[in-house]
């Protein structure tokens, strides 16, 4: 099951981490779907524009759960102790739950903005993987 969950996590956010390296040197497709936006009454329009670092900064965090994920899963204890990797990447799946639930406005399941095409993607595609994710992730560190 952790072994599954762990290609999950590795395949899923190695994914995302080159989209996001992809938007971050300059890429353009697809990045108008991924950003929320205000409601059509109040102009539509995104609620922030990511700068190039910070779109760097979220692929390598994207890239390092990876990475915690495979050294949890193989009992290394490359940086901190292998309990606190644990702890750590429970941390980064609970997170990524966090995020799946969503802010009740324009993120997650529970959001009441709906009517964007960030919101179309958000409740069939972005908010479900991200929870599959958070959830390897926990399953992960749960092994004992």
């Amino acid at each position: 099951m952790q072994y599954l969950a762990l290609w999950i996590v590795i395949g899923g956010l190695g994914m995302v981490a080159v989209f996001h390296l992809y938007w971050a040197t300059g890429g353009r497709r697809g990045a108008d779907l991924v950003i929320p936006r205000r409601p059509a009454p109040l102009g539509g329009a995104p609620l922030f524009h990511p700068s190039p670092l910070g779109t760097l900064v979220v692929a390598l965090f994207l890239a390092g759960v990876a990475v915690l994920a495979a050294v949890v899963y193989n009992g290394a204890d490359i940086t901190l102790s292998w309990r606190w990797n644990r702890v750590l990447l429970a941390v980064c799946g609970a997170v990524f739950v966090l995020r799946a639930i969503g802010e009740f406005r324009y993120l997650g399941f529970f959001k009441r903005v709906k009517d964007s095409p960030f919101a179309f993607w958000d409740t069939r595609l972005f908010s479900p993987f991200i929870l599959l994710i958070g959830l390897a992730c926990m399953a992960i560190a749960a092994r004992a």
